[in-house]
């Protein structure tokens, strides 16, 4: 079974700002930063513990990270 997976209006626009500023020097960049945000967010629902955990961070046992080049994805298992 596949888990439900949504990504917040301010995660997609976060994504769409970053994507845009890149593209102002490099679209090629700009695309493939895009293709691997949405890898990533493709394969959580599939393997939602991929993640790690960062306890100085949240004690929620939930809450997971994962990185995306420099940019660190923020998620919570429900």
């Amino acid at each position: 079974m596949q888990n439900k997976f949504v990504v917040s209006e301010k995660a997609d626009l976060d994504m769409i700002a970053i994507g845009d500023f890149i593209a102002l020097d490099n679209k090629a960049a700009s695309s493939k930063l895009i293709d691997e945000f949405t890898s990533c967010f493709k394969r959580l629902p599939q393997m939602p513990k991929s993640g790690y955990k960062r306890p100085e961070w949240s004690v929620d046992k939930n809450i997971r990270f994962c990185n995306v080049k420099r940019y660190l994805i923020v998620y919570k298992i429900e």
